[in-house]
């Protein structure tokens, strides 16, 4: 209808308008393909019903929105088995939880995205590289308890001026020399260590066991918070124990004056395998 509109159209309003005609053409062209293979599918559904019914044999319409259609949710050990059937890799598949969390903290405000570490009773994965920043006195005993790296103010020189060439995941620091990382706050930034992050540690052989063996989890603005918990070739109690672990280590950002559930959903998937809605009630 656009197009013949341009035949009685001269000049640049003519060659402006056929520009807005090919733009609506393509626009419109994906759409109608979908809304013919739609009217298409429903007249091949109608059909089909129709000779079932004259068979005596009623069908159910097999067409319906993929957005309406809430897949089914299953109880943690089914959903466990399930992904242990769609792996087919011969490597040791990573087990991950994804879970949807109430991010309402009053009646019209929201949290913000929270972190932490947790340190499972099970543990897998690699051990972490760990930088310490720790007085003289101390440096020793960081050293004892497992760190890769120990240094005190000679260490702080090297990060400011950039010269270390040592590429690590976690950065601890003891309370009598965090005041001097100051001047490092631009060059560490998230690994800047901070008693609110509980980086900052006064028993040094039980934080570093736990920052040296332990992993991040990490809730965005949304709720969404995404974590492994196993491997696919541990025993189902194994998994089923770091799963607890997580969930209570999640459940202390929840505002308990909120009557509400804080995890509201839960979906279980490997490292190659489909995700699988579980119950999560019975954990909470």
């Amino acid at each position: 209808k656009e197009f013949s509109r341009c035949k009685n159209m001269q000049g640049l309003s003519r060659r402006l308008h056929f520009r807005f005609a090919l733009k609506c053409y393509k626009r419109l062209q994906p759409l109608s393909s979908t809304i013919a293979a739609s009217a298409s599918a429903r007249a091949l559904d109608t059909k089909t019903r129709e000779s079932a019914r004259e068979a005596g044999k009623p069908q159910a319409s097999r067409i319906y929105m993929l957005s309406r259609h809430q897949p089914e949710v299953t109880a943690f050990p089914e959903a466990l088995r399930a992904l242990r059937a769609y792996s087919l890799s011969e490597i040791s598949e990573t087990v991950e939880v994804s879970l949807k969390v109430d991010m309402t903290l009053k009646k019209n405000k929201v949290r913000d995205p929270f972190r932490g570490s947790i340190l499972y009773p099970h543990s897998f994965g690699t051990e972490r590289k760990l930088l310490f920043f720790a007085e003289e006195s101390l440096a020793e005993e960081a050293r004892m308890a497992g760190a890769d790296l120990v240094g005190g103010e000679e260490l702080i020189a090297k990060v400011q001026e950039g010269d270390l060439d040592f590429d690590f995941d976690v950065c601890l620091a003891t309370p009598g020399i965090v005041d001097k990382l100051r001047p490092l706050q631009k060059k560490l930034r998230a690994l800047m260590p901070a008693t609110r992050r509980g980086t900052v540690v006064e028993n040094i052989a039980e934080g570093v066991a736990q920052f040296k063996r332990s992993l991040e989890y990490k809730c965005d603005k949304h709720g969404y918070l995404n974590t492994p918990i196993g491997k696919l070739d541990f025993p189902d109690e194994h998994i089923l124990v770091n799963l607890k672990t997580l969930l209570k280590a999640v459940a202390t950002h929840r505002n308990h004056l909120l009557m509400t559930s804080f995890v509201k959903r839960a979906v279980l998937s490997s490292t190659y395998g489909p995700g699988f809605p579980f119950t999560i009630r019975e954990f909470l």
